[in-house]
């Protein structure tokens, strides 16, 4: 078996359920095959019935997680701001070496933080770019937050620190 000395490894994402259902596997191995302490940020639940079953998994698992408040669509300003502490105040606390997002929302929040924030590397995993890109009527904080999410992209994928991912 590898050994990472102290390697730290945080998943973001927007809620348990997605993530045990397309990521877990992956956390499990990092646990595995390199030792790592490894944890989960998550938001609100898509849905109580399902969040209810993976938080379950999660902990016969034996996985830490943190719960916030962000959710996968627009919520607000100032719930955003809200969130982006919350998530800040844990990576703070962790300290983690590797920070690896999955979802649109978990990628703008950690991409936002990254700046702020010196762990070693990131990865976002990018499925798809989320309403924002493949709504037709955009209000216009839509369309605002579209081009600093664009621009945030521009910036991060020049710097050595960052892995995008994608499917193909």
């Amino acid at each position: 078996m590898l050994k990472a000395k102290n390697l730290k490894i945080v998943y973001i994402i927007n809620h348990a359920s997605f993530f045990v259902s397309h990521r877990i596997e992956l956390l499990l191995k990092a646990k595995k095959l390199i030792n790592a302490e490894v944890y989960l940020i998550i938001g609100k639940a898509g849905s109580n019935k399902m969040e209810k079953h993976a938080l379950k998994y999660l902990k016969k698992k034996k996985v830490k997680y943190f719960q916030t408040s962000f959710v996968s669509s627009y919520n607000g300003i100032i719930a955003d701001i809200k969130s982006l502490f919350q998530i800040y105040k844990i990576l703070k606390k962790i300290k983690p070496d590797i920070v690896h997002s999955a979802s649109p929302k978990a990628n703008f929040l950690t991409g936002l933080l990254s700046i702020l924030l010196d762990s070693r590397f990131y990865i976002f995993s990018v499925s798809g770019m989320g309403y924002l890109f493949t709504k037709n009527k955009k209000k216009l904080i839509e369309v605002i937050l579209k081009n600093f999410y664009n621009l945030l992209y521009f910036i991060l994928k020049k710097k050595k620190k960052y892995l995008f991912h994608t499917s193909k």
